[in-house]
């Protein structure tokens, strides 16, 4: 369990955690490990870490298993009172209260030890807080940037607003100035009165 801390700690994104914690579960319970990523339709690609030089290629994948350690957001599978005659032992993960997928170990039938089954669990829950934090440091992030862009967009209006209005301030001095040479009642006058009315 503290080896899979130490791993957890230097995960930088959702995808490291998931690779490092299937594979600290697969050394862990010396079994192939597979991951079932959330999609909005059901699961996406499975992605399969093996323990050690496991080669076996005739994996059951149960979906059905996995997808009910989704929905209930409980561990299910050999060795649980949810489905115990199923052949591997189905684990959600979460971040920020949200199921992102299952952990799904393939035991084979063969019953998990209770230390295998309490480790498996709490390396569970420590890769369910790295995603929070994960999460909560990509938002901050994102409201970093946020902030920087609303600066850089208040500085250039306030920029584009003091090059206009220094030019515009001459040319209606200029106009005004010309205007004010003609008689108060001539055409020219009365125009820029028109004008500056509107």
């Amino acid at each position: 369990i503290l080896e899979a801390d130490r791993a957890l700690r230097r995960c930088t994104t959702q995808g490291q955690i998931i690779d490092a914690t299937c594979e600290q579960l697969s050394r862990l319970m010396g079994v192939t490990v597979v991951w079932y990523a959330d999609a909005d339709d059901g699961f996406g690609a499975q992605k399969r870490f093996d323990a050690g030089d496991a080669t076996r290629t005739d994996l059951v994948i149960e979906l059905p298993m996995a997808r009910r350690a989704q929905q209930d957001a409980e561990i299910v599978g050999v060795g649980t009172e949810l489905f115990p005659s199923a052949s591997g032992l189905y684990l959600p993960l979460r971040a920020d209260e949200k199921i992102v997928g299952v952990i799904g170990a393939c035991l084979q039938g063969r019953d998990p030890l209770p230390t295998e089954r309490n480790e498996a669990e709490a390396i569970a829950g420590e890769a369910s807080l790295a995603c929070d934090r994960v999460q909560a440091l990509e938002e901050r992030e994102k409201a970093a940037v946020m902030a920087k862009n609303e600066q850089l967009r208040a500085n250039l209006l306030r920029s584009i607003s003091h090059d206009l209005r220094t030019p515009l301030t001459a040319i209606l001095a200029t106009t005004h100035l010309s205007l004010s040479a003609h008689e108060e009642g001539s055409e020219a006058w009365h125009s820029w009165d028109e004008v500056r009315k509107s």
